[in-house]
């Protein structure tokens, strides 16, 4: 499956006021895609799942949650801190092919919270160069390569910065872009 397969609008397009008793009518009318971006997530490869993040963060902040919880398994799910991050590690992941994730969070004044780091590290070593820049393609951005690893700061986009080595991805958020989006 490609990203381009998956309509992914429901990520940043705002829901309406809250529903008593009855079905959300926006997650009526995205489950099929949510579904889709589910089952990429679960079974694509590492540079694809890169690929999505990128897609996700690239003109727009997204809602906050839409992907981690899809890795997760729930009957193991122990999350930890390490050093201001939520630590969740592969015991509590359905992937094995992700060593760990880690997610920083801000909070605001009015105790609203978007996710402002996020970091993958594999198993195995990956190629996320190309995949980076196919998406990034039409965005202006400065590319730094220092030994293995390379950053990318990006204008004019949500995502501050991305920072890849062969076993690693972290997505820095440019905070002048959030957005708090309800679920």
């Amino acid at each position: 499956m490609e990203i381009t397969d998956i309509q992914l609008d429901f990520l940043w397009l705002t829901k309406g006021g809250p529903l008593l008793g009855a079905p959300d009518p926006f997650w009526e009318k995205w489950r099929k895609e949510k579904l889709k971006l589910s089952d990429f997530i679960k079974i694509e490869s590492i540079p694809k799942l890169v690929q999505l993040i990128v897609t996700a963060y690239k003109d727009q902040y997204p809602r906050s949650y839409w992907g981690g919880g899809i890795l997760l398994d729930l009957e193991n799910y122990a999350p930890k801190e390490e050093e201001g991050y939520v630590l969740i590690e592969s015991s509590s992941m359905i992937r094995k092919d992700i060593k760990k994730i880690k997610k920083k969070h801000y909070t605001d004044n009015e105790d609203l919270s978007y996710l402002s780091e996020l970091i993958y590290e594999f198993t195995d070593s990956h190629e996320l160069e190309v995949p980076i820049e196919t998406i990034l393609e039409g965005k202006a951005y400065e590319k730094v390569t220092n030994v293995n690893e390379i950053t990318y700061t990006v204008e004019k986009s949500p995502i501050a910065q991305l920072v890849i080595t062969p076993q690693s991805f972290k997505l820095i958020v440019n905070e002048a872009y959030f957005v708090y989006l309800s679920l």
